[in-house]
């Protein structure tokens, strides 16, 4: 089973809700619509990548991510 089914296939029991710049929400649903996926699945397909990457790379991988996201803002 691929990993795509494994997450559409498990229990949804929390929700999370915060708000992202316009530009990244048209890039989620761009690759949604690409994949022919949710976007729900798509965010969590992304969360679970963040989460996993976090727990192998601890700090180090949030603070590129986050030095990423403020250069990224700076800029625009």
């Amino acid at each position: 089973m691929s990993r795509s089914a494994k997450i559409s296939k498990m229990k949804k029991d929390a929700r999370l809700t915060f708000r992202v710049r316009s530009d990244l929400k048209k890039d989620v649903e761009g690759i949604a619509n690409r994949e022919d996926h949710s976007v729900a699945q798509i965010c969590e397909a992304f969360l679970l990548a963040g989460s996993e990457a976090y727990k192998k790379q601890g700090s180090r991988f949030v603070n590129r991510v986050l030095a990423r996201l403020i250069t990224k803002s700076s800029t625009d």
